[in-house]
């Protein structure tokens, strides 16, 4: 990868962290300059150095799933982040919301649901930053 890509990757999940922590109320990050580039920085390590490794292993339940164990791998990865990094927190929350004239009143989601909705969240940012931004 050139310098150009990696700084180009680096922003995009940076911005989509900032983001979803914004707009998920279970997720909680520090916002401050370290913490958020240590968390990009592990989260980046963890997706290149334990994911091959971990979609190998799941490879058969993958396949079995179409592919939809992918999120649940991803969820684990953050959930991981989430436990190192020591500003960034994943926790339950409530969601209400008037989405595009569907009112979703006040709602708890434990944490895991949480983890699932910031997951699916940096996921689609990431590659809508990554494809249309940067």
């Amino acid at each position: 990868m050139k310098i150009k890509e990696l700084i180009r990757a680096f922003l995009a999940t940076a911005v989509a962290i900032i983001t979803t922590a914004l707009i998920l109320p279970g997720v909680d990050i520090k916002f401050d300059f370290i913490t958020i580039t240590i968390t990009v920085l592990i989260l980046g390590l963890v997706n290149i150095l334990l994911k091959p490794l971990i979609k190998l292993i799941a490879l058969p339940i993958n396949f079995m799933s179409l592919g939809l164990f992918n999120i649940i791998i991803n969820s684990g990865l953050l959930y991981l982040v989430s436990y190192l990094v020591e500003g960034f927190n994943i926790t339950g929350g409530t969601i209400n919301s008037n989405f595009a004239g569907i009112i979703i009143q006040d709602m708890y989601l434990p944490w895991y649901w949480m983890l699932l909705l910031a997951t699916v969240s940096i996921s689609l940012l990431n590659w809508v930053l990554r494809k249309l931004v940067f």
